[in-house]
């Protein structure tokens, strides 16, 4: 999700995202850190959100290069 988020127009923050998906900012944090589980109805509204599928949410990325 981090990659997504970062992905965004404008440099959105997990503040943002979490008014964007009516969530708390560490309820993004947590997902991003993959803490907690989520649910599909926030799968659903993250993948709106992301204008990606819900499959590409569960894609490994890449390994960042340092």
């Amino acid at each position: 999700m981090r990659r997504l988020r970062k992905a965004m127009p404008g440099k959105v923050s997990q503040e943002q995202l979490g008014e964007l998906a009516e969530c708390h900012r560490t309820y993004v944090s947590q997902l991003e850190r993959a803490k907690t589980n989520i649910s599909i109805d926030r799968l659903e509204r993250f993948s709106v959100i992301f204008k990606v599928d819900i499959a590409d949410l569960f894609q490994v990325p890449d390994e960042e290069a340092p």
